[in-house]
């Protein structure tokens, strides 16, 4: 995305002096505002960037499974430069085009061309007040989750009675459904309280945040809340005897059942998979980048001539996970290690030995 950002950058910075060279004074705007872009783009990896540590706790329970990460109680969200160089970019782009509709003959093109000028136009002031605020924008910590570009405070985990992802079209975001939502509704600036009717109307929470622009992004974000729920759960088991889990979906639908002999997947299609612990050769897993949309964590039993492919969310997969700690030379930091990525990789935590 830098590369990218830097080749964009100097072509347009380029074309900005060679319309300064012909006469055209509205090449000293292009040059000035994509050299920036390069200047950006160029000294990115020296701006101060937030610390991330990666050394993770974990806790195992008869129920539950989770990994807590120690020395970073609160999930930090910061304006994300190079994904606003991009949105940047998209503006003079969408300005560019609604401009040249305004040129062509009719009223209807022109009227929209101009409505759009005027529309995108507004990311040239929004985007670069957005570009120098260093502070992070979204903050989840154990008092609970301030998006501080609602300028409500902080929502409390007491207040919150759900978390879920919401979409319109291909914009995703994480809805945050209260107790009490007139409580934080009436704390919205006037121009923002429209925006919570318009989401309420459209089915969802009065209160969303979006992450468009900020990283860490939404999937992180989402992992860290899956992650601190789980933790929670496992901690304090008393609190949440009369709150049980919603099942995870599609997840749940696979069924693992155990026995002395084997264990056996069945699958939401009726498929069943099955692998016999005396033919057992090696233990994975795997993780995807599809969360948090779509299962990204599998459990992965390779046999002589078969396996199966498990999700983490399964139903019985806590037993799963109990009877493969068993096996002799079980790598749990190799599982801990599966349980914080993000990206396609395979985890090594078992292999039968000659």
């Amino acid at each position: 995305m830098r590369l990218f950002t830097l080749l964009v950058s100097a072509l347009f910075a380029a074309v900005g002096i060679w319309m300064i060279i012909d006469g055209d004074s509205t090449g000293w705007f292009v040059a000035g505002f994509f050299g920036l872009c390069l200047l950006v783009a160029v000294f990115e990896p020296w701006f101060p960037k937030p610390h991330v540590a990666c050394e993770y706790r974990l806790v195992i329970t008869e129920d539950d499974v989770a990994c807590e990460h120690p020395k970073r109680p609160r999930m930090e969200c910061y304006t994300s430069k190079v994904k606003l160089l991009g949105l940047l970019g998209l503006t003079c782009a969408m300005v560019s085009v609604s401009y040249f509709c305004t040129t062509l003959p009719g009223l209807t093109p022109r009227v929209v061309g101009w409505m759009g000028v005027g529309f995108f136009g507004l990311g040239f002031i929004a985007l670069p007040v957005m570009f120098f605020r260093a502070a992070p924008q979204v903050v989840i910590n154990d008092e609970g989750i301030e998006d501080r570009r609602l300028k409500i405070g902080v929502i409390r985990w007491e207040d919150i009675r759900s978390l879920s992802i919401g979409s319109v079209h291909s914009a995703k975001f994480l809805c945050v459904e209260v107790a009490d939502p007139e409580r934080y509704s009436s704390r919205l600036p006037r121009w923002s309280r429209w925006l919570a009717a318009l989401n309420e109307a459209l089915g969802f929470p009065a209160l969303t945040i979006g992450f468009s622009g900020l990283s860490p992004g939404l999937n992180e974000a989402w992992a860290y809340l899956q992650a601190r729920d789980s933790m929670n759960r496992a901690l304090h088991p008393e609190r949440y005897a009369s709150e049980p889990r919603a099942p995870l979906e599609p997840e749940s639908r696979f069924v693992v059942r155990l026995s002395d002999s084997e264990v056996v997947c069945e699958r939401p299609d009726g498929k069943v998979e099955r692998v016999g612990w005396a033919d057992l050769q090696k233990v994975e897993v795997v993780t995807t980048g599809d969360g948090p949309f779509a299962p990204d964590v599998f459990w992965v039993l390779h046999g002589t001539d078969g396996g199966c492919a498990v999700p983490q969310g399964a139903t019985g997969d806590s037993q799963l996970l109990e009877r493969l700690q068993t096996l002799p030379g079980f790598d749990n930091h190799a599982f801990i290690e599966a349980m914080s990525s993000t990206s396609d990789r395979r985890f090594l935590c078992w292999k039968r030995t000659a």
